[in-house]
């Protein structure tokens, strides 16, 4: 092996292949999960920069050994991280839920599912199945006809959106010139209202102080929202799905209603709001995910629910179903299974 080594006796290649017991790959597994990264990613993070199989190398095993320490109490950091914020996380809970479209029409039925604490739950369903009435109605701009909505054991079904906002709901909508920005304002504008928290000088709002505070969130980079001043009425659809994704993000969300949030964007940001996602989660963070992508929400997703024939199905955990059968679902609804 010493041909691969250089003069200094450091390794040439880039990457260390070893063998581990099946424990510890239970728990990097968990670490992965955890991270929000993919395994081969946060592998090469985590582990090393070379590239060799090594075997029966004491030198380099030991090494190896001491980066998997590293990893088990990064593991029970990340763990504790969670269990800290799943006490805060707000419970979701729907029971008998019926909604109006806007045409005066009954598009869903006797809705009933339970979300999870801090999890990503999925909606599925053909383009104008309820999707956008029930985003709605659970944050509230729209009026429930019969059922109750919950959240952590408080009924909110008759409460307005500014109560639901503070209780820690957001929202992305899919119609965002529409529904979630004030057109003539400019980005910094459109995140002071709800985002941003605010910074007064003498009695008004001091502006540079806020841009400055826009650039500290991670979020405006990865994200690559638009420079400050633009005005929100003239930006594309990717770009307006950027601000008022970051926006959201921003504003500390207990619960995140996001509809097609990847919808218009370039692939290195629909991975950058994957990675949001999870790390929201991590943190406590539920998130309502409403995509027509099956993909999308099978690789995002913990559970999945359906909406069809004007009602819902499920939720179905993405480890018990497949793809074809949430898409038979889709289409054919409480038929799916004969």
């Amino acid at each position: 092996m010493e041909k691969n080594l250089d003069s200094k006796g450091r390794w040439r290649n880039k990457i260390v292949a070893f063998r581990v017991s099946p424990e510890e790959a239970e728990q990097i597994d968990a670490c992965v999960r955890l991270s929000g990264l993919s395994k081969q990613d946060y592998i090469t993070k985590r582990l090393t920069d070379r590239e060799i199989v090594v075997q029966g190398n004491p030198r380099v095993y030991k090494a190896l050994r001491n980066q998997m320490a590293e990893i088990y109490e990064e593991l029970k950091r990340l763990e504790k991280c969670s269990e800290e914020n799943e006490a805060a996380a707000l419970q979701l809970s729907l029971s008998g839920v019926s909604i109006k479209d806007d045409h005066d029409q009954l598009i869903l039925h006797d809705v009933s599912f339970e979300m999870h604490k801090a999890e990503i739950l999925g909606i599925a369903g053909i383009s104008g199945n309820g999707q956008r009435e029930l985003a709605e109605a659970i944050y509230g701009a729209r009026k429930l006809q019969s059922g109750i909505l919950s959240a952590n054991e408080e009924d909110i079904s008759s409460t307005d959106i500014a109560h639901r906002i503070r209780l820690g709901m957001r929202m992305v909508t899919e119609d965002p010139i529409r529904d979630n920005v004030v057109p003539m304002f400019s980005i910094l504008e459109n995140m002071a209202l709800v985002g941003l928290d605010p910074i007064y000088r003498h009695g008004d709002m001091d502006w540079q102080a806020m841009r400055s505070q826009l650039q500290t969130h991670s979020e405006v980079k990865t994200l690559r929202v638009p420079q400050a001043e633009r005005i929100a009425g003239t930006l594309s659809g990717g770009n307006l799905q950027r601000m008022t994704f970051a926006r959201a993000v921003i504003s500390r969300p207990r619960l995140l209603i996001a509809s097609y949030p990847s919808r218009g964007l370039d692939i290195a940001t629909v991975h950058a709001v994957h990675k949001t996602l999870f790390r929201l989660k991590k943190q406590g963070v539920g998130t309502i995910l409403i995509s027509e992508d099956i993909s999308e929400l099978f690789t995002m997703c913990d559970r999945i629910l359906v909406l069809s024939s004007h009602t819902a199905f499920g939720p179905y955990c993405v480890d018990a179903c497949t793809p074809n059968e949430i898409g038979k679902i889709m289409l054919q609804g409480e038929n799916a299974h004969e």
